[in-house]
């Protein structure tokens, strides 16, 4: 017994220069495989793969076992099961010059109320730490280049190229893969070619690494097609835009959105195609800069995903600012504490409506509403992210063409403006409002700044106390003071979300829950991602789900995304997703996991976990 898991050893002696095979045999061979007779006390069983040596033979290349070799196998026996005995039925293929199959039946006979015997003396164990381990550290790795032919990795830590060792396994009848590691510019990289085309591999490779002290497995998926289904992919980012307006993401900025086209209606139809023009070209250019940014940071080696730019300080602190200043604006601050030429270049830049305004418009709403994802969005954009540079150029285009849909559809159809009320007094008022919500936008990202809610509280309420004070109109006071409340609401439901049932998500205990088949949910999220606050309070924190989750020991991860995180990101990738939120769920019936969609539901939740008890 080791680690509350029970092993038995296979062992295999052979001849000199005889020889049998891994999981991957390679050019020829075949792996071992066995089935146990009277299983009845065995709720599972598995075959574990020492790592292998590699054989040449007239060009020929296998991947196998000389001398001697001990299967460690992996028994999961019933709960009240006391001891255990069936036969046990091995087929193996032994090869030298010839190849002899095998089949052999050995009895297997186990006390398993004694566990005396001392695991790390036995020789099982001394086969059992030379298998690889799943998720390790060391050979980290990730894809940078992806051919039909071809998958290029980087290592993500410095290791002596000269000393590792790789094989390669998938479950696809194509055995045979080339390896070659090589060096450029400080970077080791892993190239690994097959006979067939990569393309056409429906299952994930399983990368089996080793140093001679170090033995790890790493999953890799394949990237999907692209040429063929690149409309497709086209179509999907085009509609994960459009879809993007409607998102909890866009909460921000709702009021910059509304204002801006408030102020379209007192615009002639000429001058309203021209300021619509304008927000469609603040968005598409701000889309086309963060793709270029992208670019340029694959080009240097490093990975990002969907809403990287809410992962920097910086960033995050300069849209504050630039929020910040707006909302005084137009709660009305500027005429009263700012200088004539300070203020008269507000009034002209930004409270007029000028091209320059809409233009900024365009490009706030961009870096604002695109820390999430949305319906279709995600699998578009983790296409972009696995092609190539002018592909992620393209998607990117696209995604900005739908959330800049309803400002093109004003240019086509111009009159669809009417649908707002004719402009009057209540501007003024609509006005205050508007700085009252970006006050709260203001708010939000002082919150991911680490700053106490409780000092952000009063900031803001400060703020909207005075400017109700200067403006004492009925509608100021109710406004105003429903924000205060509203404020307070959001921050109390954000920061006291229910993290009791929540466990920081780890891979190695990820896997530790498949092989004990648990229900399992990995939540995928970050502070400044709206439309995974809004899933928590919605959803994942209702009582409802919860009692759920209790009722059938629902196992839940949850990884925080809110600063970079390589192997979040890593881990992310391997499902063709770069942005969140992102929530998979495994069970006994799927243990490659299950994508749930970017807005939940307890429907939603409960239904898809009960399918895959």
């Amino acid at each position: 017994e080791y680690n509350n898991q029970k092993f038995i050893g296979l062992k295999i002696s052979l001849e000199k220069d005889w020889k049998t095979y891994w999981k991957n045999p390679g050019d020829a061979g075949v792996a071992l495989e066995i089935n146990f007779f009277e299983d009845s006390k065995i709720n599972n069983y598995k075959v574990l793969f020492p790592f292998p040596n590699k054989f040449i033979d007239h060009g020929v290349i296998t991947y196998g076992y000389e001398k001697e070799v001990i299967y460690p196998i992996k028994l999961d026996f019933i709960e009240d099961a006391m001891e255990f005995e069936s036969n046990l039925v091995v087929n193996y293929l032994i090869c030298n010059k010839i190849c002899i199959p095998k089949t052999e039946i050995k009895k297997v006979s186990l006390d398993l109320t004694n566990n005396k015997q001392n695991f790390f003396d036995s020789e099982v164990y001394k086969y059992l730490k030379t298998v690889p381990k799943s998720n390790g550290k060391h050979f980290d790795l990730k894809l940078v280049d992806f051919k039909s032919e071809s998958l290029l990795y980087k290592f993500n830590n410095k290791i002596e190229k000269g000393e590792a060792e790789v094989f390669v396994f998938n479950e696809h009848e194509i055995n045979n893969f080339e390896t070659k590691f090589f060096e450029k510019n400080n970077e080791v990289y892993l190239e690994i070619r097959s006979d067939e085309d990569f393309e056409n591999f429906s299952k994930p490779i399983y990368l089996s690494f080793s140093d001679g002290k170090i033995y790890e497995e790493h999953k890799k998926n394949i990237p999907k097609k692209q040429n063929s289904h690149f409309i497709y992919y086209i179509m999907l980012a085009f509609l994960g835009g459009l879809i993007l307006n409607f998102m909890p993401c866009v909460l921000p900025i709702l009021s910059l959105k509304i204002y801006s086209l408030v102020n379209l209606k007192n615009s002639s139809l000429q001058e309203l195609r021209k300021r619509s023009l304008s927000v469609i070209l603040g968005i598409i250019i701000s889309f086309l800069f963060l793709a270029t940014f992208v670019i340029f940071l694959r080009l240097i080696g490093h990975e990002v995903g969907w809403g990287f730019q809410f992962q920097n300080f910086y960033f995050i602190l300069s849209i504050a600012v630039i929020i910040f200043t707006f909302s005084l604006n137009l709660l009305g601050f500027f005429e009263i504490i700012l200088p004539n030429k300070i203020n008269n270049f507000f009034n002209s830049k930004i409270s007029n409506e000028s091209y320059y305004s809409s233009f900024l418009t365009g490009a706030f709403s961009t870096l604002l509403a695109t820390p999430c994802s949305a319906p279709f969005l995600g699998t578009a954009v983790g296409f972009s992210m696995m092609a190539s540079n002018p592909t992620i150029i393209v998607i990117f285009l696209f995604i900005s063409l739908g959330f800049a849909f309803p400002y093109i559809v004003l240019v086509v159809l111009p009159k669809l403006i009417g649908f707002l009320p004719k402009p009057g007094p209540w501007m003024e008022n609509f006005k205050t409002f508007m700085g009252l919500l970006l006050i709260l936008t203001f708010g939000w990202l002082l919150s991911l700044l680490k700053i106490l809610n409780i000092f952000i509280f009063f900031s803001v309420s400060l703020i909207i106390f005075i400017s109700i004070f200067r403006n004492r109109t009925l509608f100021n006071i109710i406004s105003g003071s429903s924000v205060v409340l509203l404020l307070l609401f959001i921050l109390f439901s954000f920061t006291t979300v229910n993290k009791g049932l929540w466990t920081n998500f780890d891979e190695k205990l990820l896997e530790k829950h498949l092989s004990s088949d648990n229900l399992i949910m990995v939540d995928f999220t970050a502070d400044w991602c709206v439309t995974c606050q809004v899933n928590k309070i919605s959803t994942l924190n209702s009582n409802e789900v919860n009692d759920f989750f209790k009722e059938n020991d629902v196992k839940l991860l949850r990884a925080d995304w809110t600063d970079k995180n390589d192997r979040i990101l890593g881990f992310m990738s391997n499902f063709d997703r770069y942005g969140i939120p992102l929530n998979i769920i495994y069970g006994p019936k799927n243990k490659e996991g299950v994508i749930l969609p970017e807005i939940l539901t307890k429907t939603i939740v409960i239904n898809a976990l009960d399918e895959l008890k």
